[in-house]
């Protein structure tokens, strides 16, 4: 209640600021704006964003068949449909156009499928400037908000994944199951493999009866020991709070991501503060890696790139080509937590 404190006030008249205590912070960093013009451009933002609906669902690739229901309000009902029924929906499209290009309409928009082996030939010729794998993967993401401006600004560590640890894993088979990854590596399959082994165990205890299983959170968490116990070691893979943060980061990209592909492209910034914990995710797993990082830089920084004692593991890697801004705290740790997410989904689904 916005009463004056003493009778002199009352006399002489108070002035008070608007109270915005109660406000989140996010809405205290902003200019003040009277209703009327919080509505102007409320009113503003739905009519661009009717109009660009508009030209997208009817003016937008009219020249390839559509699959399933169309229009202004049918599109939605095509969204329900593909989210529930995708099998269906897609065996609709090849059914009807065998060997071409059809559309149906997805929480992306319109998406196109091609049917049939001449099709997927064009594809598989066409140049990333036609069809890129990246560009896509940040549209169905949404990288920025999901996973880290570091990693939609520059995702050099998928090509360090390619080069430095693809090249160097041979697979040799010793009695039929062990595998080693060679030279620079350091590391042995058959360590991953033990503890995959033990994680397994500890996730589903031997039994002599059936004992019900709850499949994605078990396998997820088995999975994120594995890999963190040969891209970080054994400190990092049985460390309970940093195994979970990478898989309820995982969980956020995915969730985070499907939500703001339901909002039109202008609302995606406000919201993702709203649908997306990415740096609650940052702050988590930065108090974990922030030690070992920092001395690993200030090693390097005093005795070069190789130093004695140098471990021969994913940070390793990452600095080997890593300049600038790639070598910061901030950066590798998103690095750290990106190659997490393609273990994690990937692998559990």
């Amino acid at each position: 209640m916005d009463s004056c404190e003493s009778e002199s006030e009352a006399v002489l008249g108070c002035s008070r600021q608007p109270r915005r205590a109660l406000l989140p912070p996010f809405f205290s960093t902003l200019p003040p704006m009277s209703l009327q013009s919080v509505g102007y451009l409320g009113l503003g933002s739905g009519a661009v964003w009717l109009v660009k609906r508009i030209h997208h669902v009817y003016f937008t690739l009219t020249d390839i068949p559509t699959v399933g229901p169309s229009g202004f309000f049918g599109t939605y009902l095509a969204v329900k449909k593909y989210i529930l029924t995708p099998e269906e929906f897609l065996a609709e499209g090849y059914r009807k156009f065998p060997n071409t290009v059809f559309k149906l309409y997805t929480q992306d928009g319109w998406t196109l499928v091609a049917s049939g082996d001449d099709r997927l030939a064009d594809m598989r010729k066409a140049g990333d400037d036609v069809l890129s794998f990246l560009d896509n993967v940040n549209d169905i993401t949404q990288l920025e908000f999901t996973m880290g401006k570091e990693i939609a600004r520059d995702m050099y560590h998928a090509n360090v994944v390619k080069t430095t640890l693809t090249r160097n894993i041979a697979a040799k088979f010793d009695d039929g199951i062990r595998f080693q990854i060679q030279n620079s590596l350091g590391l042995t399959f058959p360590s991953v493999r033990d503890e995959i082994n033990e994680a397994t165990k500890d996730n589903i205890p031997p039994s002599e009866d059936w004992t019900p299983v709850s499949v994605l959170p078990t396998m997820m968490r088995i999975i994120s020991r594995g890999a963190n116990r040969m891209f970080l070691g054994l400190d990092f893979c049985r460390n309970e709070e940093f195994l979970q943060v990478n898989i309820d980061y995982t969980i956020g990209v995915i969730t985070g991501a499907v939500l703001l592909r339901i909002f039109p492209e202008f609302a995606r910034p406000i919201l993702a503060k709203l649908f997306c914990k990415t740096e609650a995710h940052y702050r988590i797993a930065r108090k974990h890696l922030e030690p070992m990082l920092r001395y690993r830089l200030e090693q390097e920084e005093k005795y070069g790139p190789d130093w004695e004692g140098k471990p021969n593991d994913y940070i390793s890697w990452l600095l080997l080509i890593a300049t600038g801004e790639q070598r910061t705290v901030r950066d590798l740790v998103f690095r750290v937590l990106g190659l997490n997410f393609a273990a994690i989904h990937t692998t559990s689904h």
